[in-house]
């Protein structure tokens, strides 16, 4: 779960990340079933988490797929694992994305917290902001704050390097 650009977070890096997100973790993962045809086909690629959204994302010289949930809207997440082939699937009230991923369980299991803890600070913040249609400075600072700690608990829990860390945090200061 190290943040090492492949080509594929270059191109989300270049194209799809706004300039207000910052990438949480990513692990190789795939849609539909191994053996699929059609929609249910299998496509590999990568299973993105920013501070604001849930993606799969894969580019190839004829296709590119992109599929997005924003967190503040997931209702529910089911995690499962079978045989090592491990299952997010992320619900909202009309729209659903479900990624799998093999033999990845320790990074599994750590996108699936980072997407639990994310998704309840972007609804509050959603909620704060579109509740009133203010963004008041204290839920602002809370919200860094809230951001801050995640990035100090990834760092502690071996998911960040210190350099990592120090390039995400001052990403953090300067969207402030």
């Amino acid at each position: 779960m190290k943040f090492l650009d492949d080509k594929s977070i270059v191109h989300f890096r270049e194209g799809k990340l706004k300039d207000s997100e910052t990438i949480l973790g990513h692990i190789d993962a795939y849609v539909g079933r191994i053996g699929g045809t059609g929609e249910e086909a299998q496509r590999n690629g990568k299973f993105i988490v920013t501070d604001e959204r849930a993606c799969f994302f894969a580019k190839s010289f004829f296709r590119e797929i992109f599929e997005t949930i924003p967190l503040s809207m997931i209702t529910s997440v089911e995690a499962s694992s079978r045989l090592g082939v491990s299952t997010l699937a992320m619900h909202t009230s009309h729209d659903d994305l479900t990624v799998r991923t093999i033999r990845q369980k320790k990074a599994f299991d750590a996108i699936y917290e980072i997407i639990e803890e994310n998704r309840y600070n972007s609804r509050e913040a959603a909620t704060a902001e579109n509740g009133t249609g203010i963004h008041s400075s204290l839920v602002s600072e809370e919200h860094f704050l809230a951001k801050l700690e995640k990035l100090a608990n990834m760092k502690e829990k071996g998911l960040l390097s210190e350099e990592e860390f120090s390039e995400f945090k001052l990403r953090l200061i300067n969207s402030q």
